[in-house]
């Protein structure tokens, strides 16, 4: 137990809950991250093993943070055996890395970006000939062939399921004849061949998206239940942070591997389900008291965290106001202000730029630090990113210093991209989403069949990844490039001056 930390009731009740597994309905604010942290490391002071404890959270980010958190928590003496922390998806690529030959996984599958999802897509909806794609737009036919493609994926369906679900004789209808019903599942038939031959091209290729690795590492412990029994047997408990941002193929790995075998504990709020629009589901969260059943078959109690940290009473009472016209799961609290909280103010102001509305800002944190708040104490929230520069610009004429938390703009500049990508091939070159960018990209421009055959070449060589290979390989028998690729910098003779 960190000697600084003092948790409410609601804490302690979650920090020393029984070894088994159990819903936390936690608001937003409420130090739910905290939480977690003191509950590891209550079940490691009772003697647990740290080693046999797995954290799963969504991001990068938040996985560092909670790892380096926990490994305070417990302190210097586990430093050898430290909880397994984890991304979901990367969760499911280290059983594909162990297990994925029983799904066909070839360890060598380069993950996909979202540039190399865009040129792979356009190139198979321009191959595809039928009169139910209107392609005069292709980015919007793309966008939805790609969103169709990620719901197959994020909910384990074939694409048969799909069309055995349309009218009968839909495809007989003549398109001029045909109602708006009629036309929008041709239009979605279509867009599922789309699909397909997208997915049957990511597997030619040898490429891979996210999704893809939670549905394969789901197919190798379902048609392997002894590799199941081997992976929930290395855990004594399990923690899944922000699970209703969760799919419903992370939910059935999850449930496959860990239901009425590993304690586990379930983080969550419907409140903030951000991920929606990418198929997370809110009913995880909601079925996880019957999905995560306690040894006697009862139903996994859920334990609230409503004492919000972060915000004024002006505020929690709006949100609690909002917060009343949604559903909620059994269990959850509205938000209530910690002792000694503020009553808050509101205000608003209207400008005729935003370069004045930015200075105004600018202004406001001045005087804030003048009547004692720290630089620290102040956040900007943008609706867009766009409105970030005028901004960083009056923060800096007024001398007063400031983070940019969003890099969103600065990476679209096509040159810090692939300056990014060059430094992590540096760090990493077994990671080959950077090295994809530098291949494809205005330096190297390597299509996908030229990709396709180094993929094939590496991966005959001893290395699995493509920054890996050795000094040369042949396309064919007519074609010979030399690919030198010294350790950190990489050079690649273009395919056009191959010999």
């Amino acid at each position: 137990m960190s000697v600084e930390f003092e948790p409410t009731n609601e804490q302690w009740a979650i920090i020393r809950h029984a070894d088994e597994s159990l819903r936390v309905a936690a608001g937003a604010g409420t130090g739910k991250t905290t939480t977690i942290v003191e509950r590891i490391g209550y079940l490691v002071v009772r003697g647990l093993d740290p080693s046999r404890i797995l954290g799963v959270t969504f991001t990068n980010k938040a996985a560092d943070e909670l790892n380096n958190r926990v490994l305070r928590a417990i302190g210097g003496d586990h430093a050898d055996r430290a909880p397994e922390i984890s991304t979901y998806h990367g969760f499911a690529a280290s059983i594909l890395d162990e297990f994925g030959a029983y799904a066909g996984y070839d360890r060598a599958a380069m993950l996909m970006d979202d540039g190399h999802r865009t040129e792979l897509a356009s190139r198979v909806l321009r191959a595809i000939e039928t009169p139910d794609l209107d392609l005069t737009s292709l980015s919007t036919r793309r966008a939805e062939m790609l969103a169709l493609a990620g719901s197959l994926t994020e909910n384990l369906l074939d694409a048969d399921t799909v069309r055995n679900a349309a009218p009968l004789g839909i495809g007989d209808v003549d398109l001029e004849d045909a109602d708006e019903l009629t036309h929008a599942w041709r239009t979605r038939l279509a867009l599922l061949d789309a699909a397909e031959a997208f997915q049957a091209e990511k597997r030619r290729l040898g490429l891979v998206e996210y999704g893809d690795l939670i549905r394969l590492a789901v197919q190798v412990i379902e048609d392997s239940p002894d590799v199941a029994s081997e992976i929930s047997s290395r855990y004594d408990a399990v923690v899944l942070d922000e699970y209703q941002d969760t799919d419903p193929a992370q939910r059935r790995l999850l449930t496959t591997l860990f239901s009425e075998r590993v304690p586990v504990t379930a983080v969550g709020d419907t409140d903030q389900t951000i991920y929606e629009w990418r198929g997370a589901s809110a009913e995880n969260f909601a079925a996880f008291p019957r999905d995560f059943p306690l040894s006697n078959g009862a139903p996994a109690p859920t334990l609230p965290l409503s004492e919000n940290r972060r915000s004024d009473k002006i505020i929690l009472n709006l949100a609690n106001r909002i917060r009343g016209e949604i559903p909620h799961v059994d269990g959850a609290k509205a938000l209530s202000p910690v002792s000694g909280a503020h009553q808050g103010e509101l205000v608003t102001s209207w400008f005729d730029t935003d370069r004045a509305e930015a200075g105004w800002i600018a202004a406001q944190i001045a005087v804030h630090h003048v009547d004692g708040h720290a630089w620290g104490d102040t956040a900007i929230l943008v609706r867009n990113r766009t409105h970030i520069r005028p901004i960083v610009e009056a923060m800096d004429a007024a001398g007063i210093p400031f983070a940019v938390g969003s890099m969103g703009e600065l990476l679209a500049v096509p040159e810090i991209a692939d300056l990014l990508a060059w430094l992590q091939t540096i760090e990493t070159p077994s990671d080959d989403v950077p090295l994809l960018r530098i291949l494809l990209g205005g330096r190297f421009r390597i299509g996908m069949t030229a990709l396709a055959q180094l993929r094939g070449w590496s991966r005959s060589k001893e290395g699995s990844s493509l920054f890996q290979g050795r000094t040369q390989c042949r396309l064919d028998r007519r074609t010979r490039c030399e690919f030198a690729i010294p350790n950190p910098y990489l050079h690649v003779t273009p395919p056009g001056a191959c010999t």
